[in-house]
C-alpha cells in the first residue's frame, strides 16, 4: 500500500528502453521492478493475462516493438506450458 508519490519516488516505474510483453499482470509488477533495477527502465510493457481466449498474442506486440525506435530490448515473460511462446520463436 502506500501513496501514488511513494511508487513514483522508488523509481521502480521509469521511461527507459526495455518493452516487454507478459502473460501475468501480476508477475509484469515484478519484471517491471526487476527490469527498471538492472537497466535505464521500461519503454513499454504489457500484461495480456492467460485467458483461453485473448484480445491480442506475444507476437502482435513484438511485431509492434520491432517498429518503435525507442524499444532496444525486448523481453517475453511467459508461463509454463505455454504454446504463444512457440509461435513467437518460429516467427
Amino acid at each position: 500500500g502506500g501513496m501514488l508519490d511513494n511508487i513514483v519516488m522508488s523509481r521502480l516505474y521509469r521511461p527507459g528502453s526495455v518493452s516487454y510483453v507478459s502473460k501475468s499482470g501480476g508477475m509484469s509488477n515484478e519484471l517491471n521492478n526487476i527490469v527498471c533495477r538492472n537497466s535505464n527502465g521500461v519503454c513499454e510493457g504489457v500484461a495480456i493475462g492467460g485467458d483461453r481466449y485473448p484480445g491480442s498474442r506475444f507476437l502482435d506486440h513484438f511485431l509492434r516493438y520491432q517498429d518503435d525506435p525507442a524499444a532496444k530490448l525486448l523481453l517475453l515473460l511467459g508461463e509454463v506450458g505455454g504454446i504463444d511462446e512457440y509461435d513467437l520463436i518460429d516467427a
